[in-house]
């Protein structure tokens, strides 16, 4: 049985959330982590969205972007009570443009702990045999 093309999984920790995920690009493994550290508190199904907001990121290293993202997903929860329901990532010559699809966090059902801090140290992505490989832990 091969593992499939995309995806995460979660690696058990006694105080914090790790997240180890894969895709073929590494802007689609930046998303799987969104997607992991999103369902590690909600239920199933996701709300419908009802906000987007983009923005553009300076090129940078991609463990300082996935920091960066994780961020901004505890920005939007702690300040809007919204979560990311879809994440976008795209590589420009210049950047990164990053977008999300947002959901009110009362639309949605508890079901684990809520994130609360990005353990930024301990942030690696890395390109491994025809794909991406990436491993963040998270406080919850």
């Amino acid at each position: 049985m091969t593992a499939p093309e995309a995806g995460y999984r979660y690696i058990p920790r006694p105080d914090d959330l790790c997240v180890e995920a894969w895709a073929p690009t590494r802007e689609r493994c930046l998303v799987q982590v969104i997607d992991a550290v999103v369902d590690s508190f909600i239920q199933r199904p996701r709300p419908e969205p009802s906000e987007t907001i983009e923005w553009v990121m300076p090129r940078d290293r991609a463990e300082n972007l996935m920091g960066t993202l994780l961020e901004a997903v505890d920005h939007q929860m702690e300040v809007y009570s919204r979560i990311p329901v879809t994440t976008t990532v795209e590589r420009l010559d210049s950047g990164w443009r990053v977008r999300f699809e947002l959901a009110d966090l009362d639309r949605t059902t508890l079901c684990g702990a809520v994130p609360t801090a990005v353990t930024l140290h301990d942030i690696r992505i890395q390109s491994e045999r025809d794909r991406w490989h990436c491993v963040v832990s998270v406080d919850s």
